[in-house]
């Protein structure tokens, strides 16, 4: 065969022509569609439409492509230049350890994307695809044991959108919010420390912020950040992976901001904040901590600055440190929130 005979060096600049990729690849059928909630899939609903405001880019920034159609000059985990019926399984298995290696990949949040994606052999790309399929046997890979550069977006932007599929507003709130959490906390659970070690993770919060609504868009905000609050705890100082967290909202600026200085909780810190909740008693959840429309303003500013150290919900940095008071590191469940009174920082 052909492949056996090609030295590694040639078979690498091989893979580097086919494979090699100048920007993230996306993954995940919601990168390219407006999201439904699952319980509301029917043929009798259409999304409603989203409109964007026009936006003035100065020079230098880059608009947040939000297309649905899939670019046809990338090659994505389900291209036939990865098939094993096509390639073979040895040049398959080869070509993908390469192409998995090599290039940043781009999750949504949404639904089971991030664990269909990383914990799967690619064969279940292919599968119902091509004949003869079935006989193939699998890779005997799986694609988190292999990515170095991985991009986690947290998908916002159409929040209000989702919501006017709910009769009860706070009850989609809650599930859009539970489920950011989930889908990055099984990600961060079943990922090893080996490979967290060697991973380098950029958590993109992206939203589209509602002019002259500020406190609702300051309330959402905070929702999203308490959702990916602990995952990025535990992947920053319990799985030692490099970890960024990278604000997108063309609405607020131009320009991405970059929110990592805002997880300031030192290793010691975290574990307190842990020991906390284990010595209550209570599993952790970003519904303890959930801002509502009736959550008072003052209660909301007790949440900013005793867990983040915040001043306004949008700050890229802190203005003072964690310490215990109030909010930190209790662990408070929803119904039993400490009065107003205690939160008495200024």
């Amino acid at each position: 065969m052909m492949y056996t005979k090609l030295p590694l060096e040639l078979r690498e600049l091989i893979y580097q022509y086919l494979y090699l990729e100048d920007g993230p690849i996306p993954v995940g059928s919601y990168h390219f569609t407006v999201y439904v909630p699952e319980p509301l899939r029917s043929e009798d609903i259409n999304p409603p439409a989203h409109s964007e405001p026009f936006i003035v880019m100065p020079e230098g920034a880059t608009k947040q492509d939000h297309s649905i159609e899939r670019d046809g000059n990338i090659i994505y985990p389900d291209s036939r230049l990865l098939n094993p019926a096509y390639l073979g399984h040895a040049v398959a298995r080869d070509a993908s350890m390469y192409y998995y290696t090599s290039n940043t990949f781009t999750v949504c949040t949404l639904e089971n994307a991030l664990s269909d994606f990383l914990f799967r052999d690619p064969i279940h790309n292919f599968i119902g695809g091509e004949t003869g399929l079935e006989n193939v046997e699998p890779l005997g890979l799986l694609p988190i044991d292999h990515i170095r550069n991985l991009e986690i977006r947290v998908k916002y932007e159409h929040y209000f959108t989702y919501l006017t599929f709910y009769e009860e507003l706070q009850d989609g709130e809650k599930r859009f919010i539970q489920g950011i959490f989930d889908a990055l906390h099984d990600f961060s659970r079943r990922i090893s420390p080996a490979n967290a070690s060697r991973l380098h993770v950029e958590i993109c919060m992206m939203s589209a912020s509602i002019p002259l609504r500020d406190r609702l868009n300051e309330r959402t905000h905070m929702n999203v950040l308490e959702a990916i609050r602990v995952p990025v705890y535990v992947l920053k100082h319990d799985l030692g992976a490099d970890i960024k967290v990278i604000h997108y909202d063309d609405h607020l600026s131009p320009f991405p901001k970059d929110k990592s200085a805002i997880f300031q909780l030192s290793k010691d810190q975290w574990s307190k904040e842990k020991s906390a909740f284990e010595a209550a008693n209570i599993e952790y959840s970003p519904m303890q901590y959930l801002a509502t429309r009736s959550t008072a303003p003052s209660e909301s500013l007790c949440l900013i600055r005793d867990r983040w150290g915040l001043r306004f919900a949008f700050d890229a940095s802190c203005t003072h440190p964690i310490a215990e008071f109030g909010r930190w590191p209790n662990a408070i469940p929803e119904t039993t929130h400490e009065p107003l009174s205690s939160c008495g920082r200024v």
